[in-house]
Protein backbone atom coordinates (compact mmCIF):
# COMPACT_ATOMS: atom_id res chain seq x y z
CA UNK A 1 0.00 0.00 0.00
CA UNK A 2 1.20 3.69 -1.03
CA UNK A 3 2.00 5.63 2.19
CA UNK A 4 -0.42 8.54 2.31
CA UNK A 5 2.49 11.11 3.32
CA UNK A 6 4.21 10.38 -0.66
CA UNK A 7 1.41 12.30 -2.07
CA UNK A 8 1.79 15.40 0.15
CA UNK A 9 5.56 15.50 -0.03
CA UNK A 10 5.84 15.05 -3.74
CA UNK A 11 3.28 17.76 -4.33
CA UNK A 12 5.57 19.71 -1.40
CA UNK A 13 8.93 19.33 -4.06
CA UNK A 14 6.72 21.15 -6.79
CA UNK A 15 5.78 23.67 -4.73
CA UNK A 16 9.01 24.26 -3.25
CA UNK A 17 10.47 24.76 -6.27
CA UNK A 18 7.96 27.89 -7.50
CA UNK A 19 7.52 29.18 -4.04
CA UNK A 20 11.84 29.44 -3.86
CA UNK A 21 11.32 31.23 -7.45
CA UNK A 22 8.98 33.72 -6.27
CA UNK A 23 10.94 34.30 -2.89
CA UNK A 24 14.01 35.12 -4.27
CA UNK A 25 12.45 37.31 -7.26
CA UNK A 26 10.95 39.35 -4.12
CA UNK A 27 14.19 39.48 -2.01
CA UNK A 28 15.79 40.87 -5.36
CA UNK A 29 13.35 43.21 -5.64
CA UNK A 30 13.68 44.47 -2.17
CA UNK A 31 17.43 44.79 -2.62
CA UNK A 32 17.46 46.46 -5.87
CA UNK A 33 15.01 49.35 -5.21
CA UNK A 34 15.55 52.02 -2.64
CA UNK A 35 12.99 52.46 -0.39
CA UNK A 36 11.41 56.02 0.63
CA UNK A 37 8.93 54.67 3.47
CA UNK A 38 7.45 58.46 3.83
CA UNK A 39 6.75 58.19 0.28
CA UNK A 40 4.85 54.68 0.82
CA UNK A 41 1.26 55.17 0.70
CA UNK A 42 0.33 51.44 2.73
CA UNK A 43 1.89 49.56 4.91
CA UNK A 44 0.91 46.03 5.67
CA UNK A 45 1.07 44.53 8.73
CA UNK A 46 0.79 40.90 9.12
CA UNK A 47 -0.60 38.09 12.28
CA UNK A 48 0.95 34.12 11.96
CA UNK A 49 0.47 31.43 13.85
CA UNK A 50 3.56 29.76 12.59
CA UNK A 51 3.20 26.60 14.68
CA UNK A 52 5.84 25.24 16.58
CA UNK A 53 8.52 27.27 16.10
CA UNK A 54 10.86 25.40 18.08
CA UNK A 55 15.05 25.23 17.59
CA UNK A 56 15.94 21.49 18.23
CA UNK A 57 17.79 22.12 21.32
CA UNK A 58 17.18 21.11 24.76
CA UNK A 59 15.77 24.07 26.98
CA UNK A 60 15.34 22.69 30.69
CA UNK A 61 13.03 25.79 31.70
CA UNK A 62 10.43 24.43 28.91
CA UNK A 63 8.43 21.77 27.95
CA UNK A 64 10.17 21.77 24.12
CA UNK A 65 10.98 17.51 24.61
CA UNK A 66 8.71 16.96 21.81
CA UNK A 67 10.83 19.31 19.11
CA UNK A 68 14.37 17.42 19.60
CA UNK A 69 16.30 15.34 16.93
CA UNK A 70 15.49 11.98 19.63
CA UNK A 71 11.62 13.03 19.77
CA UNK A 72 8.79 10.85 18.04
CA UNK A 73 8.72 13.93 15.83
CA UNK A 74 12.77 14.05 14.76
CA UNK A 75 12.71 17.64 14.43
CA UNK A 76 15.99 18.09 13.60
CA UNK A 77 18.02 21.08 12.32
CA UNK A 78 17.57 20.61 9.06
CA UNK A 79 13.90 20.32 9.50
CA UNK A 80 14.58 23.52 11.32
CA UNK A 81 15.93 25.17 8.60
CA UNK A 82 13.25 24.54 6.53
CA UNK A 83 10.94 25.43 8.62
CA UNK A 84 12.48 29.28 8.48
CA UNK A 85 12.39 29.28 5.48
CA UNK A 86 8.81 28.23 4.77
CA UNK A 87 7.88 31.28 6.85
CA UNK A 88 10.36 33.57 4.88
CA UNK A 89 8.93 32.45 1.96
CA UNK A 90 5.42 33.44 3.44
CA UNK A 91 6.14 37.00 4.29
CA UNK A 92 7.83 37.88 1.32
CA UNK A 93 4.57 36.72 -0.64
CA UNK A 94 2.42 38.70 1.69
CA UNK A 95 4.70 41.65 1.44
CA UNK A 96 4.64 42.05 -2.41
CA UNK A 97 7.12 44.69 -3.07
CA UNK A 98 7.47 45.74 0.01
CA UNK A 99 8.73 45.01 3.62
CA UNK A 100 5.43 44.21 6.00
CA UNK A 101 5.32 46.82 8.54
CA UNK A 102 5.03 44.69 11.43
CA UNK A 103 4.67 40.73 11.46
CA UNK A 104 2.71 39.43 14.65
CA UNK A 105 4.05 35.65 15.60
CA UNK A 106 2.29 33.14 17.20
CA UNK A 107 3.90 30.00 18.49
CA UNK A 108 7.24 30.78 19.06
CA UNK A 109 9.53 29.06 21.13
CA UNK A 110 12.06 31.76 21.93
CA UNK A 111 13.89 35.08 20.94
CA UNK A 112 16.91 32.94 18.93
CA UNK A 113 14.18 31.41 16.79
CA UNK A 114 13.20 34.99 15.97
CA UNK A 115 16.90 36.19 15.11
CA UNK A 116 17.44 33.12 13.17
CA UNK A 117 14.39 33.78 11.20
CA UNK A 118 15.34 37.67 10.35
CA UNK A 119 18.77 36.45 9.56
CA UNK A 120 19.05 33.10 8.40
CA UNK A 121 15.10 32.38 6.87
CA UNK A 122 15.96 34.32 3.62
CA UNK A 123 14.77 38.14 5.60
CA UNK A 124 17.32 39.61 6.31
CA UNK A 125 17.42 42.26 3.10
CA UNK A 126 14.25 43.30 5.43
CA UNK A 127 15.94 44.86 7.91
CA UNK A 128 13.39 43.31 10.92
CA UNK A 129 13.86 44.39 14.81
CA UNK A 130 12.44 41.98 17.52
CA UNK A 131 9.80 42.46 20.17
CA UNK A 132 9.88 39.27 22.10
CA UNK A 133 9.15 38.04 26.03
CA UNK A 134 9.46 35.05 27.50
CA UNK A 135 5.85 34.12 28.44
CA UNK A 136 4.82 31.53 31.47
CA UNK A 137 3.23 29.44 28.37
CA UNK A 138 4.06 25.39 29.44
CA UNK A 139 4.55 24.44 25.73
CA UNK A 140 7.05 26.78 25.94
CA UNK A 141 5.72 29.21 23.22
CA UNK A 142 5.56 33.07 23.09
CA UNK A 143 4.12 36.08 20.65
CA UNK A 144 6.43 38.17 19.01
CA UNK A 145 6.38 40.70 16.57
CA UNK A 146 9.24 41.79 14.11
CA UNK A 147 9.12 45.46 12.84
CA UNK A 148 10.83 47.47 9.54
CA UNK A 149 12.91 49.29 12.14
CA UNK A 150 13.11 52.15 9.04
CA UNK A 151 9.06 52.64 8.95
CA UNK A 152 8.21 51.93 12.69
CA UNK A 153 9.55 54.02 15.35
CA UNK A 154 9.51 51.93 18.68
CA UNK A 155 8.21 54.07 21.57
CA UNK A 156 7.56 51.12 24.03
CA UNK A 157 6.80 47.86 24.41
CA UNK A 158 5.93 45.36 27.34
CA UNK A 159 4.41 41.81 28.18
CA UNK A 160 0.93 42.35 29.71
CA UNK A 161 0.32 39.66 32.27
CA UNK A 162 -2.58 37.76 31.77
CA UNK A 163 -2.46 36.51 35.89
CA UNK A 164 -6.17 36.28 36.68
CA UNK A 165 -6.46 33.18 34.55
CA UNK A 166 -3.38 31.55 36.01
CA UNK A 167 -5.45 28.04 37.28
CA UNK A 168 -3.36 25.35 37.85
CA UNK A 169 -2.00 23.40 36.28
CA UNK A 170 -2.96 26.23 33.47
CA UNK A 171 -1.10 29.05 32.71
CA UNK A 172 -1.75 31.93 30.56
CA UNK A 173 0.21 33.30 27.95
CA UNK A 174 1.14 37.15 27.84
CA UNK A 175 -0.12 39.80 25.76
CA UNK A 176 2.48 42.17 23.60
CA UNK A 177 2.01 45.12 23.55
CA UNK A 178 3.93 47.80 21.46
CA UNK A 179 3.40 51.65 20.87
CA UNK A 180 5.42 53.58 17.77
CA UNK A 181 5.33 55.79 14.96
CA UNK A 182 4.59 54.88 11.69
CA UNK A 183 6.97 56.35 8.98
CA UNK A 184 7.14 59.71 10.93
CA UNK A 185 3.52 60.31 10.72
CA UNK A 186 0.85 58.39 13.53
CA UNK A 187 1.51 56.80 16.51
CA UNK A 188 0.66 53.11 16.06
CA UNK A 189 -0.65 50.78 19.03
CA UNK A 190 -0.45 47.11 18.60
CA UNK A 191 -1.56 44.03 20.44
CA UNK A 192 -0.35 40.34 19.70
CA UNK A 193 -2.17 38.01 21.23
CA UNK A 194 -2.78 33.90 22.02
CA UNK A 195 -5.41 33.17 23.68
CA UNK A 196 -5.99 30.04 25.85
CA UNK A 197 -6.40 26.94 24.02
CA UNK A 198 -9.73 24.88 23.22
CA UNK A 199 -7.73 21.80 24.26
CA UNK A 200 -9.80 20.69 27.26
CA UNK A 201 -13.14 20.99 25.13
CA UNK A 202 -14.70 24.50 23.90
CA UNK A 203 -17.00 25.56 26.82
CA UNK A 204 -14.80 24.55 29.68
CA UNK A 205 -11.72 26.46 28.76
CA UNK A 206 -14.63 29.54 27.58
CA UNK A 207 -14.39 31.48 30.84
CA UNK A 208 -10.28 31.68 30.47
CA UNK A 209 -10.55 33.08 27.02
CA UNK A 210 -12.88 35.57 28.75
CA UNK A 211 -11.23 36.42 31.46
CA UNK A 212 -8.06 37.29 28.59
CA UNK A 213 -10.49 39.26 26.85
CA UNK A 214 -11.17 41.52 29.84
CA UNK A 215 -7.46 42.17 30.22
CA UNK A 216 -7.50 42.93 27.18
CA UNK A 217 -10.27 45.27 27.03
CA UNK A 218 -8.24 47.08 30.34
CA UNK A 219 -5.68 47.59 28.73
CA UNK A 220 -7.53 49.25 25.49
CA UNK A 221 -9.37 51.16 27.81
CA UNK A 222 -6.59 52.58 29.44
CA UNK A 223 -5.40 53.96 25.91
CA UNK A 224 -8.50 55.54 24.87
CA UNK A 225 -9.32 56.99 28.14
CA UNK A 226 -6.14 59.47 27.89
CA UNK A 227 -6.47 59.59 24.11
CA UNK A 228 -9.83 58.98 22.49
CA UNK A 229 -8.53 59.13 18.85
CA UNK A 230 -5.71 56.59 19.55
CA UNK A 231 -5.04 54.32 16.24
CA UNK A 232 -4.91 50.47 18.06
CA UNK A 233 -4.69 47.16 15.91
CA UNK A 234 -5.21 43.90 17.75
CA UNK A 235 -4.38 40.97 16.15
CA UNK A 236 -3.55 37.09 17.00
CA UNK A 237 -4.91 34.00 17.36
CA UNK A 238 -7.90 34.30 19.62
CA UNK A 239 -9.16 30.42 19.74
CA UNK A 240 -12.57 31.90 19.49
CA UNK A 241 -14.57 32.62 16.13
CA UNK A 242 -15.67 36.89 16.13
CA UNK A 243 -18.91 36.22 17.32
CA UNK A 244 -18.26 34.24 20.88
CA UNK A 245 -18.62 35.97 23.71
CA UNK A 246 -14.72 36.74 24.20
CA UNK A 247 -14.48 38.65 21.69
CA UNK A 248 -18.16 39.92 20.97
CA UNK A 249 -19.11 40.55 24.26
CA UNK A 250 -15.72 40.91 26.74
CA UNK A 251 -13.69 42.46 23.90
CA UNK A 252 -16.85 44.36 22.40
CA UNK A 253 -14.84 43.99 19.41
CA UNK A 254 -18.23 45.01 16.82
CA UNK A 255 -18.56 44.71 13.10
CA UNK A 256 -17.63 47.28 11.01
CA UNK A 257 -21.37 49.12 10.10
CA UNK A 258 -22.16 52.65 8.57
CA UNK A 259 -21.78 54.35 11.87
CA UNK A 260 -18.28 54.28 13.18
CA UNK A 261 -17.35 55.56 17.03
CA UNK A 262 -13.83 55.97 17.40
CA UNK A 263 -13.25 54.69 20.45
CA UNK A 264 -14.64 51.89 20.32
CA UNK A 265 -13.38 48.54 18.04
CA UNK A 266 -14.26 46.96 15.24
CA UNK A 267 -13.51 43.13 14.02
CA UNK A 268 -12.58 42.75 10.75
CA UNK A 269 -13.05 39.79 10.80
CA UNK A 270 -16.25 39.52 11.85
CA UNK A 271 -18.64 39.33 8.40
CA UNK A 272 -21.69 38.05 7.74
CA UNK A 273 -21.99 34.13 7.52
CA UNK A 274 -21.95 33.61 3.85
CA UNK A 275 -18.90 35.64 3.49
CA UNK A 276 -16.91 34.08 6.64
CA UNK A 277 -13.35 32.97 6.14
CA UNK A 278 -11.70 30.38 8.16
CA UNK A 279 -8.04 30.65 8.70
CA UNK A 280 -7.99 27.31 11.00
CA UNK A 281 -9.42 23.91 9.32
CA UNK A 282 -10.07 20.97 12.45
CA UNK A 283 -12.07 17.72 12.51
CA UNK A 284 -13.37 18.70 8.92
CA UNK A 285 -14.33 22.68 9.77
CA UNK A 286 -12.68 25.70 8.75
CA UNK A 287 -12.72 28.33 12.07
CA UNK A 288 -12.04 31.72 11.99
CA UNK A 289 -9.77 32.12 15.06
CA UNK A 290 -7.11 34.16 13.53
CA UNK A 291 -8.77 37.84 13.70
CA UNK A 292 -7.70 41.42 13.44
CA UNK A 293 -9.37 44.03 15.70
CA UNK A 294 -9.11 47.69 14.94
CA UNK A 295 -10.33 51.37 17.04
CA UNK A 296 -12.94 52.88 15.43
CA UNK A 297 -9.97 55.87 14.89
CA UNK A 298 -8.40 53.86 11.98
CA UNK A 299 -11.53 53.68 10.12
CA UNK A 300 -13.04 57.54 10.21
CA UNK A 301 -10.71 58.91 7.74
CA UNK A 302 -9.42 61.47 9.70
CA UNK A 303 -5.82 60.77 11.23
CA UNK A 304 -3.12 60.10 9.12
CA UNK A 305 -3.34 56.32 8.40
CA UNK A 306 -6.35 54.63 8.20
CA UNK A 307 -7.82 50.68 7.05
CA UNK A 308 -7.52 50.47 3.26
CA UNK A 309 -11.31 49.30 2.06
CA UNK A 310 -12.08 49.01 6.45
CA UNK A 311 -11.36 45.32 5.73
CA UNK A 312 -8.55 42.54 6.92
CA UNK A 313 -7.64 39.66 4.76
CA UNK A 314 -7.09 35.75 4.61
CA UNK A 315 -3.69 34.97 2.97
CA UNK A 316 -4.46 31.89 1.17
CA UNK A 317 -2.28 31.03 -1.93
CA UNK A 318 -2.49 27.46 -3.12
CA UNK A 319 1.39 26.64 -1.99
CA UNK A 320 -0.01 27.20 1.88
CA UNK A 321 -2.73 24.51 1.19
CA UNK A 322 -3.05 20.46 0.88
CA UNK A 323 -5.99 18.30 -0.18
CA UNK A 324 -7.42 16.41 2.41
CA UNK A 325 -8.68 13.46 0.75
CA UNK A 326 -11.26 12.17 3.26
CA UNK A 327 -12.71 15.72 3.43
CA UNK A 328 -12.56 16.31 -0.16
CA UNK A 329 -11.47 20.15 0.05
CA UNK A 330 -8.43 21.93 0.85
CA UNK A 331 -6.61 23.17 4.98
CA UNK A 332 -3.58 24.28 5.59
CA UNK A 333 -0.28 22.58 4.71
CA UNK A 334 1.15 22.18 7.99
CA UNK A 335 4.45 21.04 9.42
CA UNK A 336 3.36 18.19 11.08
CA UNK A 337 -0.13 15.98 10.97
CA UNK A 338 -0.27 14.51 14.38
CA UNK A 339 3.77 12.52 14.80
CA UNK A 340 4.27 12.67 10.81
CA UNK A 341 6.32 15.36 9.34
CA UNK A 342 4.55 16.91 6.50
CA UNK A 343 7.24 19.31 5.81
CA UNK A 344 4.67 22.43 5.22
CA UNK A 345 3.83 25.49 6.67
CA UNK A 346 1.83 25.89 9.39
CA UNK A 347 -1.65 24.55 10.54
CA UNK A 348 -3.07 28.72 10.22
CA UNK A 349 -3.47 30.48 7.61
CA UNK A 350 -2.21 34.10 8.12
CA UNK A 351 -3.88 37.23 7.83
CA UNK A 352 -3.16 41.11 7.04
CA UNK A 353 -4.47 44.68 6.43
CA UNK A 354 -3.13 46.90 5.03
CA UNK A 355 -2.93 50.88 6.52
CA UNK A 356 -3.63 53.68 3.86
CA UNK A 357 -1.43 57.29 4.58
CA UNK A 358 -3.68 60.20 4.13
CA UNK A 359 -2.96 61.76 0.94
Amino acid sequence: MENPIWGPMNMLLIRRKNSVILLISLLCMCILMPRDVKAQNSFRIISYNVENLFDCWNDSLINDEGFLPNSMRGWTYKRYQQKLVAISKVIAAMGEWDTPLLVGLCEVENRSCLKDLCTKGGLKAYGYDIIHYDSPDRRGIDVALMFDKNAFTLLASEAVKVGAVAEKPFVARDILYAKGIVAQRDTLHVFMCHFPSRWSGMYETQHLRMEAAGVLRHKVDSITTRNPHALIVIMGDFNDEPFDKSMAQTLDARPVGPTIEKQALYNLMRLPENQQQGTHYYQGQWNCFDQIIVSGALLTGEAQLRVAQSTAHVFKPDFLLIEDEKELQQRPWRTYNGMKYWGGFSDHLPVYVDLEVKQ
